[in-house]
């Protein structure tokens, strides 16, 4: 019983959980993130960080969404199988077990 609910876990929660968490994560970082600015920068002062950033919180989330998407297919999948095969199961349990049929004798032939 231990091994399902693992397996449960691994196959359909934590897909979700670490999708939510990326998707935090996006909006933490193009909430927060600081535009580098000041006399030892680097970078031009007209290069735009919001477009980066952007692009940056729009690309993680796409992944989250990609990975929902994802794990909630394969849970829909195997619960249509596991429908199926339940149907399966209980029709074959459910019919009465009868003894093949003999083939019929062939019509004997006229010499």
């Amino acid at each position: 019983m231990r091994s399902e609910r693992v397996r449960t876990f691994l196959g359909v929660w934590a897909p979700l959980i670490l999708g939510c968490l990326l998707i935090v994560f996006a909006v933490n970082f193009f909430v927060t993130s600081p535009t580098p600015s000041g006399p030892f920068s680097r970078w031009p002062s007209d290069f735009s960080w919001d477009l980066w950033r952007s692009i940056c919180t729009g690309g993680l989330i796409f992944i989250a969404v990609i990975l929902g998407i994802s794990t909630l297919g394969r849970v829909r999948s195997a619960q249509v199988r596991q429908r199926a095969w339940g149907r399966w199961y209980r029709r074959r349990k459910d019919r009465p077990a009868e003894p093949p049929s003999a083939p019929e004798a062939p019509p004997p032939s006229k010499p």
